[in-house]
């Protein structure tokens, strides 16, 4: 039976890289929830627990890929930092990203400007 070149060593070195990073993440995320439940005393409940997880994952993941192509030596830690933060890690990663390439990000809009009404005279722009 020949080997699957598909599956060789490599990709599940990469394979295993990558759900290291993802638990990694995830570890941050619910460390930063289990954190403000010390700090609180406000008892952690099982689906928040997991949304965090979730959303940690995503966001140490994200961070992780942009700091291995930058210093591979600090993915690993990268990918627990940037869960722990959430997604004011990806932020960071935006603003590092901007300055490095380039380009901006447009400012959010008044929901009621996108809706056609007036702004107001207090925001940016608005009538005076």
């Amino acid at each position: 039976m020949e080997p699957n070149p598909q599956f060789d060593g490599y990709t599940w070195v990469r394979l295993t890289a990558e759900l290291m990073w993802l638990v990694l993440a995830m570890a941050g995320g619910v460390a930063r929830y289990l954190d403000a439940y010390l700090r609180t005393g406000v008892l952690p409940k099982m689906g928040m627990l997991a949304a965090h997880a979730l959303v940690s994952g995503f966001s140490g993941y994200i961070v992780a890929q942009v700091v291995l192509r930058m210093s591979p030596d600090w993915a690993l830690v990268s990918a627990g930092v940037g869960g722990y933060l959430g997604t004011q890690g990806l932020d960071w990663v935006a603003s590092i990203m901007r300055e490095r390439f380039g380009g901006t990000i447009p400012p959010k809009r008044n929901n009621n400007v996108a809706l056609g009404d007036k702004p107001d005279s207090s925001e940016p722009g608005g009538e005076e």
